[in-house]
């Protein structure tokens, strides 16, 4: 099921569920004001406790169609980084890796994967001429961050 087929769903469940309070409500409430409150279907005392619970499994209801599939995802990208990181170059692969954690400045990947300077702005030029990452002017240096389908993809 898709993603928007999932909230219309949950939005549907969700406005049954006030529908179902509300008419609750009027019906004890028509009950209290004539006077025969014993004459419910369900008791005062019961009519609270009923509703929270009815709430509480609309709301997990609610939480599993939208978001547990939202987070198997994540988890599948997280245990396979490697194998689809397996399709980039080593020294692409090294900085893709660094950028995984967060954005950063160009100084620091060059720092960390111990490439000289040039060898740092080709493999981050490489990337950028790809799609897969961005770069944005700091100071005298760069950020350098994953592009926003390349954080949708792995993050």
């Amino acid at each position: 099921m898709k993603h928007s087929k999932k909230i219309i769903l949950a939005m549907l469940i969700i406005t049954v569920f006030i529908l179902i309070v509300a008419g609750s409500s009027l019906y004890v409430q028509y009950h209290v004001e004539t006077g025969n409150v014993c004459g419910c279907a369900i008791p005062l005392y019961l009519f609270v406790p009923f509703l929270s619970s009815l709430g509480l499994f609309i709301g997990v209801l609610v939480y599993y169609l939208i978001f547990v599939k939202m987070e198997t995802k994540g988890d599948f990208v997280k245990e396979n980084l490697d194998k689809i990181l397996m399709l980039l170059p080593p020294g692409e692969r090294a900085v893709v890796r660094i950028l995984v954690r967060g954005p950063t400045t160009q100084s620091k990947i060059m720092r960390e994967t111990k490439f000289d300077k040039v060898k740092t702005f080709r493999t981050i030029k490489r990337l950028e001429l790809r799609g897969l990452v961005k770069r944005e002017r700091y100071g005298k240096t760069y950020i350098v961050k994953l592009s926003d389908d390349m954080e949708k993809l792995l993050l």
